[in-house]
């Protein structure tokens, strides 16, 4: 235990053809002599910035220095310290020559470029009426063509995309109401759930309704799929395109002339989903929503392909709507899909993305305010941050209304915790939340006990400054720079103290001191929950 590891860093740079070069301290060569070295990690990123200067003239190139190269600060033992790739190299001539090797880590990659997908749409609003195109073209034909409309059905009052046409009509009627992927994305299923109002007679051969796909908007046959004709009273089930397209539709049609004066004639397609090409395993009760490590998985291997996904542990609360239509980066995507865990992400040696909740229940390092070198500034607790209770106001994708979930109505949104400083105290004490994005019963209620533990977990920041070792969980002393954020640390000579998480580390290796900020993370619940923005105030759901 009273063993100390060398501290010592080299630095290893990998340029686009694999080849290698090390610096360290033991270079024949003074240019390939680091100083200045720092690095930092961070909750939700992993590795972060960091640097080393070499002393090098400025008015030359040099083969291993290039733009996006592979960096990595290296320990005695092979142990990796920080990795990244380098981001820029500022040059400088005041007293000497010196270049400077900027890096930021690989979480970078995730911000590379933008996409769009269609994970699963539960918004009916995003359906509208046909094309102007098509509009033309019925006038050409005759044919008349109705709207659609978002109403309650007529079974149990839920929110539904209604077709209708109605009567009389000379020729033929159709009302079709498309979804539009956007220009970058495809359609690859529809979940549908219909009903039909009385005045439809399933018996009348000249009805026809359908589900499909289509290529353009003007609904012409090139690429067109559909659903055998669904005339029946009610039916659900799945349409699968075997070639994605760029819309959806629902046609219901009278192939002859037909229908009373005012009558209409209805048919209510309750809990439509449409889903992307991404071909994900759909999750839960129909229509399926899909879960976060599987989007986190499917976002880095087809837009990160830098990134391996050997370190996303996997979850299992349905999202039942997650749509991304406007151009955004992975790394955002990925923020929103974690609303509903709050673990950590981060991107550690060996471009490994790593998804994992926290275990604050133990800590993996440990300091001591006797130790030399080790000072400690901490921020007490505050009573204002502390309830025993969360509510919770969303959208309900099912029912089409505004809900509040309350810790009276939903036990989960209740704090048990006897120690809870509210609860001994018998206090009521609530914090609340409102969803922007329309979710499920179930998915508001994960949502709202997630919020409630991270709401409950103290949020006193403070920073512990540690020179050159520190002990791990067992008492042997380890190299500062091993500490990273997402870490737990206790101080075992504070009274009664106990895991702190790490949400920020910071090493100089020229005066070998690690800066730990623990508490106070930078990603709060309300940060990410605003990310949820893209559905408020849905025309199905208000």
């Amino acid at each position: 235990m009273s063993s100390r590891p060398p501290l010592g860093l080299h630095v290893e740079i990998t340029d686009a053809d694999g080849v290698r070069t090390r610096w360290d301290a033991n270079a024949p060569q003074a240019q390939n002599i680091p100083t200045g070295l720092s690095f930092r990690t961070q909750r939700m990123t992993g590795f972060a910035d960091g640097q080393v200067t070499l002393s090098r003239r400025i008015d030359r190139d040099y083969v291993d220095l290039n733009v996006l190269d592979d960096v990595a600060f290296i320990g005695h033992d092979g142990t990796v310290a920080y990795e990244g790739r380098v981001a820029g190299q500022p040059r400088s001539m005041r007293d000497t020559h010196s270049v400077t090797v900027q890096s930021v880590g690989w979480m970078a990659h995730a911000a590379d470029r933008r996409f769009t997908e269609i994970y699963v749409d539960r918004d009916l609003s995003t359906w509208r009426g046909p094309s102007r195109a098509r509009r033309l073209s019925f006038t050409d034909l005759a044919f008349s063509l109705f709207e659609h409309q978002v109403s309650p059905d007529q079974t149990n009052g839920f929110p539904a995309l209604t077709t209708t046409v109605v009567g009389p009509w000379a020729t033929r009627a159709f009302c079709e109401p498309v979804y539009d992927a956007g220009p970058d994305g495809l359609v690859g299923a529809v979940y549908y759930d219909f009903t039909i109002n009385g005045q439809i007679s399933t018996a009348n051969t000249s009805w026809e309704w359908y589900v499909g796909v289509v290529s353009n908007d003007d609904m012409s046959t090139g690429g067109a799929q559909y659903t055998a004709n669904l005339r029946a009273s009610t039916g659900s089930g799945y349409f699968t395109a075997t070639t994605a397209r760029r819309y959806a539709t629902i046609q219901q049609g009278f192939t002859a002339a037909g229908g009373s004066n005012g009558v209409a004639h209805d048919i209510y397609w309750r809990k439509l989903a449409v889903y992307g090409a991404h071909g994900l395993t759909r999750r839960g009760t129909d229509p399926g929503g899909v879960y976060a490590s599987d989007v986190i998985k499917d976002v880095a291997t087809s837009y990160c392909p830098r990134l391996h996904t050997g370190g996303v542990a996997d979850t299992t609360t349905v999202i039942p709507h997650l749509v991304f239509k406007e151009r955004t980066t992975p790394y955002d995507a990925m923020l929103r899909v974690n609303a509903f865990h709050l673990w950590e992400l981060a991107v550690w040696e060996n471009k490994t993305l790593h998804y994992q909740p926290v275990d604050m229940a133990d800590h993996t390092w440990q300091v001591r305010l006797s130790d030399p070198g080790v000072t400690v500034d901490l921020q007490g607790d505050s009573a204002d941050d502390l309830v025993n209770g969360i509510v919770v106001e969303y959208d309900d994708v099912n029912k089409g209304a505004r809900h509040t979930l309350t810790p009276d109505t939903t036990p989960a949104l209740k704090d048990t915790n006897p120690d809870n400083p509210v609860t001994r105290h018998g206090l009521t004490k609530w914090t609340e939340i409102q969803l922007s994005s329309p979710t499920t019963e179930t998915a508001a209620t994960e949502l709202g006990r997630i919020a409630l533990t991270e709401h409950n977990q103290s949020k006193a920041p403070g920073t512990i400054t540690v020179r050159g070792h520190i002990r791990d969980r067992g008492g042997a002393w380890q190299q500062g720079w091993k500490v990273r954020a997402g870490d737990t640390v206790a101080i075992m000579d504070h009274p009664n103290d106990r895991p702190r998480l790490v949400t920020e580390t910071s090493w100089d290796h020229d005066s070998l001191t690690l800066s730990i900020s623990v508490e106070g993370a930078p990603k709060r619940l309300d940060a990410v929950l605003d990310r949820l923005s893209t559905a408020l105030a849905a025309a199905n759901l208000s």
